[in-house]
């Protein structure tokens, strides 16, 4: 008589013995869907599909870079860590974003401090009423324009509508010492506003502007720049040419002023240039800070004629 002997199987034994029948499915499933032929192939770049129409794409790496600005980058005036006497520079970025497209260098330099300045008609429509640095009036301290001073002809006094306008102007120095001994001037005892303008482009541009106010002001001009021309050795150049007309804030008092300007930046060597700048100024204006003749009359006391005396 035969005996048949059963073994019988541990429970774990079933659950790996279906583990590995499983696996071996899929990877036979797998590499049977591998080598299927497809219609149309995924373009590159993606992950996958989502449904049949939709594929999800995998963007490139975008890199953004920003300069850093400090508190001090902000600030209206700088300080220079070379200078032996108190400074304050006003640079390009407050007279663009800041100052009036009518402004005269005095108003760009009275956010200064120790500076004091009166427009009582606006910004750039009438002459400074007084523009004093650390008490020292008009005419007791020095002006240059990119280092030359300059002023009336009567005085050391001068006439800030008369000269230039802030698109020529790059910076605003004011040094409230009185220099050195290299320091030109006519009154350096009471320090030294120096104007300096701006330079000409390497690339040659067209750049018009236009600007309206209160007071029915508007600006209008343009600036031509040569750019760089390397036939005349490197010469660079601008000229611009403005148009300001306002009635102003007071009555009467309205102002028209043209102004053009030139510079010329010719290189003759290593570290040597020659400048030349050139600008003219045609002003008209009500002048309305002094009283006219018949105000003059009605104020004036009324005294009796002498008598006459006959013979």
């Amino acid at each position: 008589m035969t005996h048949v002997s059963a073994v019988r199987r541990s429970p774990l034994a079933t659950a790996v013995a279906t583990a590995l029948g499983l696996l071996a499915l899929t990877a036979f499933a797998g590499t049977a869907f591998a080598t299927m032929p497809t219609d149309s192939a995924p373009p590159m770049g993606t992950t996958g599909t989502m449904g049949s129409n939709t594929r999800i794409v995998q963007l490139k790496k975008i890199v953004v870079q920003a300069g850093a600005e400090t508190t001090s980058d902000q600030a209206p005036t700088q300080a220079s860590l070379v200078a032996t006497e108190p400074q304050s520079i006003i640079g390009d970025r407050y007279i663009e974003n800041v100052a009036a497209y009518t402004a005269n260098y005095s108003d760009i330099v009275k956010i200064a401090p120790s500076v004091a300045d009166v427009d009582p008609n606006g910004p750039g429509l009438m002459e400074s009423q007084g523009l004093s640095i650390r008490g020292f009036q008009n005419g007791e301290y020095n002006v240059t324009f990119d280092g030359i001073p300059w002023g009336d002809s009567n005085d050391f006094t001068q006439h800030s509508t008369s000269y230039f306008m802030p698109q020529d102007i790059a910076q605003v120095t004011l040094d409230r010492g009185p220099g050195s001994a290299r320091t030109l001037g006519n009154a350096t005892f009471g320090g030294t506003l120096s104007v300096d303008s701006k330079n000409p482009d390497p690339v040659m541009s067209i750049n018009p502007f236009f600007s309206v106010a209160s007071f029915n002001t508007q600006v209008e001009g343009l600036r031509f720049d040569t750019g760089t021309l390397k036939q005349y050795g490197g010469t660079t150049a601008y000229f611009s040419a403005k148009n300001l007309s306002s009635d102003g804030y007071l009555t009467h008092a309205g102002l028209h002023r043209q102004n053009f300007f030139a510079k010329v930046v010719q290189p003759l060597g290593t570290g040597t240039t020659l400048t030349f700048a050139t600008n003219l100024t045609r002003l008209r204006q009500n002048d309305s800070t002094r009283s006219t003749g018949a105000m003059a009359a009605r104020s004036m006391p009324c005294r009796p004629a002498p008598p006459s005396i006959a013979t």
